[in-house]
């Protein structure tokens, strides 16, 4: 066994001792650049091995952080952006894999929620090109206003 997969397996094994432990490690993870996708994983570890219930505490432990972020960055989008995107649609798939120990079935489901989602997403949106047009000049705004980023004003300009 490499070294690199003993190392995860022991990582995987500890959080999973209680859900504490997992809670503790959603959290973390969800509020770490980067590394957000673990948080997800560990939700989805915590259905799947403990129970439907379990991966849900975790869930709203990993939200609860998200939330506390986004209170102290002053944007919303964050949380949005991980519960319809993100930790949400995982534990759902998982509970599906769960209840039904079938991976065509979860592969089938998840594929209709996602087309459900995208026509609820046209549905309330309207027009999708207006939508993101809109965010990505907010986004290019934060960016051209961010002293902490050294990036030339053309090169903005460029990537939009």
């Amino acid at each position: 066994m490499s070294a690199i997969r003993q190392i995860c397996l022991s990582a995987t094994n500890w959080c999973m001792q209680s859900r504490e432990r997992a809670m503790l490690c959603a959290c973390l993870f969800a509020i770490t650049p980067l590394f957000g996708w673990i948080s997800s994983v560990i939700v989805a570890l915590s259905t799947l091995r403990v129970s439907v219930r379990s991966g849900f505490a975790v869930m709203l432990a990993s939200y609860v952080s998200i939330a506390l972020l986004a209170a102290y960055m002053g944007n919303a989008s964050i949380i949005t952006d991980m519960l319809l995107m993100g930790t949400l649609g995982v534990w759902v798939a998982a509970c599906i894999l769960q209840l039904t120990r079938s991976w065509t079935f979860t592969i089938q489901a998840s594929a209709i929620i996602a087309i459900l989602a995208v026509f609820v997403f046209y549905a309330l949106v309207g027009d999708p090109v207006l939508y993101w047009t809109a965010i990505f000049a907010d986004v290019k705004q934060s960016m051209l206003n961010n002293t902490a980023v050294a990036m030339d004003k053309a090169k903005i300009e460029a990537l939009f």
